[in-house]
């Protein structure tokens, strides 16, 4: 697990109970449209070892904070992540993602879309792969005007 050293304000930050879904994470500060709020950190890992691990959590009922960075990498924060791995999605998002290449590696740096007030949940959008079949979208808990109705 490595870091973006001083580029975030991670301590800004408030972990607390969301509206969205379970837990969420709520800026301490106002936030200017534009900032660097937050990396996702954790461990960098490839599509077999994210299967295996996927089967694993789901198999001890863990939720899993899997970010994909690419078509090979994926960053897997559900045991050595950050708290950026609580911020929910929502169809109408506060916050996006930037996949970016510091030193030798890619990583996950969420920025602020617009200005965000002191106390606001932070949320960006998930950008899930478009599920055609009912059966297996995942309902989106955002509650947005224009909410899709599901993350994929």
């Amino acid at each position: 697990v490595d870091r973006l050293a001083g580029r975030d304000r991670e301590q800004l930050l408030r972990f607390d109970k969301s509206r969205i879904h379970g837990w969420g994470v709520f800026a301490e500060e106002a936030i200017n449209a534009g900032d660097l709020i937050i990396e996702y950190r954790g461990e960098l890992i490839g599509n077999a070892v994210a299967d295996k691990r996927e089967a694993e959590y789901e198999k001890a009922k863990l939720d899993d904070y899997m970010f994909r960075i690419d078509a090979y990498t994926v960053c897997d924060a559900t045991i050595l992540g950050n708290v950026a791995r609580y911020i929910n999605a929502s169809c109408t998002p506060n916050c996006y993602t930037k996949i970016i290449t510091a030193g030798e590696n890619k990583r996950i740096v969420i920025y602020a879309q617009r200005d965000i007030q002191r106390g606001e949940e932070l949320c960006y959008d998930y950008k899930f792969a478009h599920e055609h079949d009912p059966t297996k979208r995942i309902p989106c808990n955002c509650g947005a005007p224009k909410c899709r109705g599901y993350m994929n």
